[in-house]
């Protein structure tokens, strides 16, 4: 679309839950924004290549590897060998419930984005800003078992993001008036 958002929503039907991945996304055409309610995967570098402002909102978001590969997904962790991984992109997306009845602990900042491999030392970089504004609705069990390891985390945020004009398409402006001086006039 010209104006750079794109939304998709997959109903949910009979328990199963669906998601949406993105992948060959190392170059955006343009300035782009992906939101869905459902959760989200990436697979490989995401816009890396001539960077643009990118925003990425979902119940869930996920991070593969370029070497990610569906056919070794319910293989044991030493099976699912992820390569180093970039990704400049604005978050918002849902957390688990940590510490509520039934919830244990789901890891804090670093487990917001989600990983299916095993790093094991491998860098996962990122630049942009995160923002958890609900608990995941569609992915909201709880962080148990060894399905990943984490990466070497490189994370940053995007200073790019402090301009205006490299926002991405829909981020929410909010102008601040200050009242200096107030007075009513009355005409004759």
């Amino acid at each position: 679309p010209t104006n750079g958002i794109i939304y998709g929503s997959i109903s949910t039907a009979s328990g199963v839950v669906k998601a949406f991945r993105i992948k060959n996304s190392a170059t955006l055409p343009r300035a782009t924004t992906i939101a869905t309610n459902n959760p989200l995967y990436t697979v490989g570098n995401f816009n890396t290549n001539t960077k643009k402002p990118a925003a990425l909102l979902a119940d869930a978001i996920t991070i593969l590897s370029g070497n990610w590969s569906d056919s070794r997904s319910s293989q044991a962790l030493s099976q699912r060998t992820a390569t180093a991984t970039q990704v400049n992109a604005s978050y918002m997306t849902g957390n688990s419930e940590t510490g509520a009845s039934g919830h244990s602990y789901n890891g804090g900042f670093e487990n917001l984005v989600r990983f299916l491999e095993n790093w094991d030392g491998t860098a996962f970089t990122w630049r942009g800003s995160a923002v958890a504004l609900w608990y995941s609705r569609q992915t909201d069990g709880e962080i148990s078992g060894s399905f990943y390891s984490p990466p070497n985390r490189d994370w940053a945020f995007d200073t790019d993001l402090l301009d205006v004009t490299k926002l991405p398409p829909g981020t929410p402006m909010v102008n601040i008036v200050q009242k200096s001086q107030w007075s009513q006039t009355f005409g004759n």
